[in-house]
């Protein structure tokens, strides 16, 4: 009688596993693209709010800032919440929504934390 002492892997590779990753990569490259389309729109920008090109370069810059401050613990805070309850997809959806009806930067900016 032998034993088999081989290491198994702790996932399997599957078509799922693939659709996954294939969808959290278009999701990175759909939000990544919608973060950077405002620094191409930079003289527009400045020119539709009538200000400088730097104060709305400072105003992305903020943005940016609040963004990366507020990214990890928020993640930390709700990596404990069941996901099957929390509705991600809608929360970005109604986010979107809120940034339509926007009056200023400010306004996106604390808006895009909730």
């Amino acid at each position: 009688m032998t034993v088999d002492t081989r290491a198994r892997p702790a996932y399997t590779w599957t078509p799922l596993v693939t659709v996954q990753l294939t969808m959290l990569a278009a999701a990175a490259f759909v939000y990544v693209t919608a973060e950077m389309v405002p620094v191409g729109a930079l003289p527009a920008i400045a020119a539709d709010l009538r200000v400088s090109e730097a104060l709305v370069g400072t105003l992305l810059a903020s943005y940016a800032l609040v963004a990366a401050l507020t990214t990890v613990p928020l993640v930390r805070l709700t990596a404990l919440w069941p996901r099957r309850n929390y509705h991600g997809p809608l929360s970005m959806f109604l986010n979107a929504g809120f940034k339509e009806v926007g009056r200023s930067e400010w306004s996106i900016t604390v808006r895009r934390e909730l």
